[in-house]
């Protein structure tokens, strides 16, 4: 007697999905930031987002409204400026898992000159540095891929304010900040 054994597999496929809480800056707590205009935000009103000094000390977050200044925004009605009073850094936590293919692209722009902002990834604490990103008036897209590494399962996303085109308390205006697992 010949006995016949079938074994199916299935496999799911997930979906690539943003990872990021906020990346357009459009949820905060307060009232509504007015035509023309910005607010100073604690950490704590700014969903999903931390925003520090580069010596770690406290900094407010600088939202602005889509045209304050003859700037729109790249998505939604805000965006960010890196650097509100002080040199700036701002960072997130995402869940993830070694092996991970991450496609990373954020929006970047100069606010009087060429702003230059430094980009990291890896787990919080170790992060390391992807790429430095100059732009001057216009709004530019930069994008990548980043494999998560083994041990890792969450993956810290950093921007940090390298070089401004005017003073330290001026630059970096950010939007559309985007962290897609594809898995």
């Amino acid at each position: 007697t010949t006995t016949t054994t079938t074994t199916t597999t299935t496999t799911t496929t997930v979906p690539p999905v943003d990872i990021l809480v906020n990346g357009s800056f459009e949820n905060y707590d307060g009232d509504p930031i007015g035509n023309n205009s910005y607010k100073k935000l604690t950490n704590q009103q700014v969903p999903g987002w931390t925003i520090e000094r580069l010596d770690g000390s406290n900094l407010r977050f600088e939202v602005w409204e889509s045209g304050h200044r003859g700037i729109d925004s790249v998505e939604g009605s805000h965006h960010l400026e890196l650097n509100s009073t002080a040199e700036g850094s701002i960072y997130q936590d995402v869940s993830v898992s070694p092996g991970d293919e991450i496609s990373w692209s954020f929006w970047h722009r100069g606010r009087s000159g060429t702003d230059t902002v430094g980009f990291y990834l890896g787990a919080p604490g170790a992060e390391v540095e992807i790429g430095q990103y100059s732009t001057q008036y216009t709004w530019t897209q930069y994008s990548g891929t980043y494999i998560v590494p083994d041990g890792v399962t969450t993956l810290r996303v950093r921007f940090k304010d390298i070089n401004s085109a005017m003073q330290n308390s001026l630059g970096h205006l950010m939007d559309d900040i985007k962290i897609i697992n594809n898995y």
